[in-house]
């Protein structure tokens, strides 16, 4: 019996935990306060729910104004509506919610590209910049003129040195990786 009774109490507790799992998970709130500032409605939210917000206050528009005014809804469905348009997401991590930078689907995806840039008469070119045209984001070639490179998807790349000679480096790059040309 005592066999038995350990089962169920562990039984008990496991559901318990399991409870409080989902019950952070899909917690529902209600708001009535008209129009907020984000910082406002974090703070707001926090009070009522089982979550802490943390954000980076020099890149999100704490002062931008939003609605609060939902009734009886899941906490991340708030966030996400408060959310929209400001360029901003939210991940859940435990108990805590961070809001970070939507991230566009083309940024996430990028192709580690290397190479090798030489001259016209197949030498190396040692220290010419490659860079993801249009950013600040590249590297240098070695001493044997070879780079590599996280390139996103679509990107291009935009090699650049100080030698003269009849071909270009984007033609050599272009040459080797048809594919960012």
């Amino acid at each position: 019996m005592n066999k038995h009774k350990s089962r169920r109490i562990g039984a008990f507790c496991l559901s318990l935990l399991m409870a409080g799992c989902l019950e952070a998970q899909a917690q529902k709130v209600s708001f009535n306060a008209g129009s907020v500032t984000l910082k406002v409605a974090f703070q707001k939210i926090e009070a009522v729910s089982a979550y802490k917000i943390a954000y980076n206050g020099s890149q999100l528009d704490v002062n931008r104004k939003v609605m609060l005014n939902q009734q009886n809804k899941e906490v991340l469905d708030v966030l996400t509506q408060i959310l929209s348009g400001t360029g901003f997401t939210y991940s859940v991590k435990g108990k805590y919610i961070v809001i970070a930078p939507q991230q566009d689907e083309k940024a996430k995806k990028s192709k580690r590209i290397s190479g090798k840039i030489v001259d016209e008469t197949g030498e190396p070119i040692i220290g010419a910049n490659v860079l993801v045209a249009g950013t600040t984001q590249g590297t240098i070639t070695d001493l044997d003129g070879n780079f590599a490179l996280e390139v996103p998807e679509g990107g291009l790349l935009d090699p650049t040195d100080q030698h003269e000679g009849p071909e270009s480096c984007t033609d050599c790059v272009a040459r080797r990786h048809p594919e960012i040309g």
